[in-house]
């Protein structure tokens, strides 16, 4: 898969140990220091730190920061908790972002790239030139291959990269926060589920299986407007549910909350009552290990808010 992190660092063939997700949402800013333990055979993640950090005004956004404003922060976050700034992998909105999954004809994987500059053009609604292209193959035919296309501003990339160099980062790689949620939410689950990410500004609908992204949809419905009016956002994950079954004939049973959204009381039974499928609330920690077992009652309770981290730290670790 593409690295959008191309022009700004380097890419490592060796695994680290160790690895720290930045996530840099709305009006939080959360890191999680994950590392890599090994034991013959088996392979576990422990929790050696976290750090969370709210914006005390509610008339304004992170992004209403400048890049100082946020380096000086992420620094603050990262030595009061102790997290070593090393291999830190940091997340883009998914709201700033294109996906969409395309059938292109089988190639080489030298070949790809070359192939997705050129199919872009038919797919990408903006000029080519203000984006970074990214793909992802899903799954591939005698003679073609399922591919997810991904366009990222290249001013959000950008954008990034001096935050990460103004805060002295050891930046590795930037990812959309979509991957990092599948990642944290269905990594090791068999079959198919929805992940819902009911956010501040609006809510993602995602399709996934084994952390793979198989279809995706943005919907300006802040949690506010979800947690109003629950059957707007309900008959929008049946639309991208009955679309994807009519593509693939494959049936989803599972949806999976995130977001600040997911922690209303309401919700899970709403959804559950209007889609008639099962309905749980994402737990990004169940593949992960602390080293002080107290802070698990804590953690649980902010699922919502280190999903993204979580699953941008196991990128590399996995």
């Amino acid at each position: 898969m593409f690295d959008f992190l191309e022009n700004i660092g380097n890419i490592f063939d060796r695994k680290p140990e160790q690895a720290v997700g930045l996530d840099i949402g709305t009006k939080s800013i959360k890191a999680v220091y994950l590392r890599k333990k090994e034991k013959k055979d088996k392979i576990s993640f422990v929790l050696e730190n976290y750090a969370l950090s709210f914006l005390e005004s509610p008339e304004h956004n992170i992004k209403d920061l400048n890049i100082e404003q946020i380096a000086n922060i992420i620094q603050e976050m990262f030595v009061s908790a102790g997290i070593i700034a090393e291999h830190v992998i940091m997340s883009v909105s998914a709201f700033s972002t294109f996906l969409t999954l395309i059938e292109i004809p089988k190639v080489s994987q030298q070949n790809v790239q070359e192939l997705i500059n050129i199919e872009a053009k038919k797919y990408v609604p903006v000029s080519l030139e203000t984006v970074t292209l990214g793909w992802h193959i899903i799954s591939q035919k005698e003679k073609t291959m399922s591919t997810l296309l991904i366009a990222v501003p290249r001013e959000s990339t950008q954008k990034i990269a001096q935050i990460a160099k103004q805060a002295e980062l050891d930046l590795k790689g930037i990812e959309v926060e979509t991957f990092a949620l599948s990642r944290s939410l269905s990594l090791g689950q068999d079959g198919l589920s929805v992940i819902i990410d009911i956010g501040v500004q609006g809510t993602n609908i995602t399709i996934v299986q084994k952390g793979i992204i198989l279809m995706q949809r943005a919907l300006s419905l802040s949690q506010d407007k979800v947690k109003n009016n629950p059957n707007i956002a309900a008959n929008e994950v049946r639309s991208i549910c009955q679309i994807f079954n009519q593509k693939y004939n494959k049936k989803i049973k599972k949806i999976i909350l995130t977001g600040g959204g997911a922690n209303s009381e309401n919700i899970a039974r709403q959804f559950k009552s209007i889609l008639s499928m099962e309905v749980a609330k994402g737990n990004p920690w169940k593949n992960i290990f602390y080293k002080n077992k107290k802070l698990y009652p804590y953690l649980r309770g902010l699922d919502a808010s280190f999903s993204v981290a979580i699953g941008l730290a196991l990128k590399d670790l996995i």
